[in-house]
């Protein structure tokens, strides 16, 4: 038996090949994402763990009456005692029961930690998250599973003639599920371990990627939790036994006759004028269930096409409304308020033909804003920002994002009276920012210009500056008490994070493709062999032209495949903004433009499968096509 099972897989190469591919990729696909998820998750709970500590709960107790607890993993003694739990999911039940033995005050969770973990009792941030990551598994996975039931069934359809002559020389129903679970197992296993080591590969190439475009301020490593790749590798062993169950079910019900038996189907159609589109709709509905995989491999890449294009959408619009990018390239500040250091800044803005610059008298003073000033009526203790400038006004305008209500959101409101006080000096409130100082309008900080800067302050010469060229600050280093900030490299890093967000939506719409790709090829080869006698009596009748066939065939499949998708698009797209909405401020918004591109690229990748096909039959005598 184990002879045969090997001739039989040789001699079906072909089809096991293209079985073999699009499990693998759909492993790919979702080994990916999983791994990614878990490298993120741990770059984030070692980030958590080094700023809040690794504890569970902190609080103040001198432990007097505390008896051995089997719950308690460990103590550590600061100013309050830090607990950690065995469990950490069961972090304050057990901190309930340590209470009523000993007494408790001032208890703290560690929250940032326990969200992680997601047994928070204040999970809003991390509910939006695991919605998220929810929604992108269940799609991808059920993407994968439908593809390669899909693929899968109409590869073991093709083979109902082979069943049926195996029945004819003795082989059992039993045998036959033998054959078809070994097979399918076989298969599994070998796409499912290859598919995890290439996804490993990937996502290890993309961290190192991320790392390098974030100049390694997040250092993010490549975790692997094999619990969860063991159980993702079991479902799907699972799910294929299933498959190869339910095939075997159908081979048992089928006589040998009506295995042998060649296909027929008797449908009412409708009448088009024209005889090509008539032709490809008669095929269509003939062969709906041949073509059912395109149909819903091209769904699935459509939607998740959509959702991830939704995902990246909107990571761009809250980067565009929480951050803030500067718009200068750097700061050159020379503690030096004589005539020398005016004019080693004013050459250098004029050497590197400065796009923007400004230069200005300022100097950095705390002080407290009497309660006269302010619109609550309450002292505020402020950085005040002075520079030198024609008229005595201040900025009165304060840009903030804060939580609100479980929300967080970005504010600009005003903080102070038309006209306020500072030393003694009356300033009129303006809303225009000076240049390069936009990113020091907060509430801890006021922004103030006066016309004599020597009264207030021992002032600084800073400048702004914006150049089409890079700016060779090093340069400057050789002057005495000069500092810069390299703000081109800020913006470089926060580029590189929408950079790096943007690869990956990319990378998980590639392998969306490539998921596709391998079901339409798979299907469009297997029923090459269903359509040749077809062609062949078509070739008899006169018909010239294969070419306005194939073009009606792939538009008639692409099209309904994308009016399937759009609706479950949109569907998905408002759940994401809902979930999203609970901690930020977004607009609904929905792109056609990446589902419009997909269908283009569907129909033209259909059409040139189809046509290289029909370029093969058109090579063939009929006398061959009609065997």
């Amino acid at each position: 038996m184990s002879k045969f099972i090997i001739n039989y897989l040789w001699h079906n190469k072909k089809q096991e090949v293209t079985f073999l591919t699009a499990i693998c990729i759909v492993g790919i696909l979702f080994f990916s994402s999983l791994l990614l998820t878990f490298s993120i998750h741990g770059y984030m709970l070692e980030e958590v763990k080094e700023e809040n500590g690794n504890y569970h709960v902190k609080l103040k107790t001198d432990l007097k009456g505390l008896k051995t607890v089997s719950f308690i993993k460990k103590i550590d003694w600061e100013e309050d005692v830090l607990i950690t739990y065995n469990e950490i999911s069961k972090t304050y039940q057990n901190t309930k029961k340590l209470c009523k033995e000993i007494k408790c005050e001032n208890i703290t969770y560690n929250e940032p930690l326990l969200s992680l973990y997601g047994v928070s009792q204040n999970e809003n941030v991390l509910d939006v998250f695991k919605t998220i990551i929810l929604i992108s598994f269940i799609l991808i996975l059920s993407a994968g599973i439908i593809i390669i039931s899909s693929v899968y069934n109409i590869i073991l359809t093709s083979k109902y003639k082979d069943f049926g002559i195996l029945k004819t020389i003795g082989f059992t129903n039993k045998n036959i599920l033998l054959l078809l679970l070994t097979e399918g197992l076989l298969i599994s296993f070998l796409a499912l371990i290859l598919s995890l080591f290439i996804s490993a590969l990937l996502i290890n190439g993309a961290l190192h990627l991320i790392n390098h475009l974030t100049l390694n301020i997040i250092s993010l490593k490549l975790i692997i939790n094999f619990k969860f790749v063991i159980l993702a590798i079991l479902f799907i062993f699972i799910f294929i036994l299933f498959i190869c169950l339910v095939i075997g079910a159908k081979v048992r019900r089928k006589s040998i006759v009506n295995s042998l038996k060649p296909r027929t189907v008797l449908k009412k159609v409708k009448r088009f004028k024209n005889i090509y589109l008539r032709l490809a709709y008669f095929n269509y509905k003939r062969s709906r269930g041949h073509f059912r995989p395109v149909i819903i491999s091209l769904s699935i890449c459509f939607i998740l096409i959509g959702t991830f294009s939704t995902y990246l959408d909107y990571g761009r619009q809250i980067i565009k409304h929480y951050v803030t990018l500067p718009s200068y390239d750097a700061e050159i500040v020379i503690n030096d308020k004589s005539i020398k250091a005016k004019k080693i800044l004013e050459d250098f803005a004029s050497e590197n033909d400065a796009e923007k610059s400004a230069l200005y008298k300022t100097c950095q003073i705390p002080l407290t804003i009497s309660k006269d000033n302010t619109l609550n009526n309450k002292e505020k203790k402020v950085n005040v920002v002075f520079i030198e400038n024609e008229k005595n006004t201040f900025v009165n305008k304060a840009t903030s994002i804060k939580e609100k209500d479980g929300k967080i959101v970005k504010e600009d409101t005003k903080l102070y009276k038309n006209k306020i006080n500072v030393l003694e000096k009356e300033f009129k409130e303006t809303t225009a920012i000076p240049y390069g100082l936009e990113l020091l309008v907060s509430p801890d900080n006021l922004i103030v210009g006066v016309t004599n800067i020597e009264e207030v302050c021992d002032y600084s010469y800073a400048l702004f500056i914006k150049s089409k060229n890079d700016l060779p600050l090093n340069e400057l280093l050789k002057y005495d008490n000069l500092t810069y900030t390299d703000m081109k490299k800020a913006s470089l890093i926060i580029n590189n994070f929408i950079l790096v967000f943007q690869i990956l939506m990319g990378g998980i719409i590639v392998l969306i493709m490539l998921v596709a790709v391998s079901a339409i090829i798979s299907t469009v080869l297997i029923s090459f062999s269903y359509r040749k006698k077809e062609f062949g009596i078509l070739k008899a009748l006169g018909l010239a032209s294969f070419n306005p066939l194939i073009i009606y065939e792939s538009l008639i499949l692409t099209f309904k495949a994308f009016f399937i998708s759009l609706p479950i698009v949109c569907f998905i797209n408002c759940v994401v903004v809902g979930a999203l909405n609970e901690i930020l401020d977004i607009t609904l918004s929905f792109s056609l433009k990446p589902l419009l591109i997909s269908l283009v690229i569907s129909i033209l990748l259909i059409r040139m499968l189809m046509q290289l096909l029909h370029l093969k039959i058109a090579k063939m005598p009929v006398s061959t096509l009609l065997k």
